[in-house]
């Protein structure tokens, strides 16, 4: 089973979790919410395992304060050895930064109507 596994945290498919649990029928358990958001290959693992192995991003943030999509974000950008933001999003950062309000749109001094043509 091929399927693009999302970067921007899309968790997967109910039908795609249960296709790759139906490949092991062995196992016994359930799988955890956070499966969701795992690769496709990590959920075969854990099925593999019979639930005793975790894909390494997610076992080693025992303890830590951080949740599986940011997990994921960091692991992606590893892998595509993305190390700083880009120029154009520092800039946006800054516009943001600069703005007491980004909600809210420029204030207008004055409306005018404009004669047709």
């Amino acid at each position: 089973i091929k399927k693009v596994h999302s970067l921007l945290g899309a968790p997967l498919d109910r039908e795609l979790l249960e296709a790759l649990r139906a490949k092991y029928p062995g196992f016994g358990g359930a799988l955890p919410d956070e499966a969701k958001f795992w690769t496709p290959a990590a959920v075969e693992q854990y099925l593999s395992s019979d639930g005793k192995t975790r894909p390494p991003e997610v076992a080693a943030q025992k303890g830590a304060q951080t949740c599986p999509l940011l997990t994921r974000l960091r692991v992606r950008l590893a892998s595509e050895r993305i190390g700083e933001a880009t120029a154009d999003y520092r800039s946006f950062c800054r516009h943001l930064q600069e703005r007491r309000d980004p909600a809210r749109l420029p204030t207008v001094a004055e409306c005018a109507d404009v004669p047709k043509a």
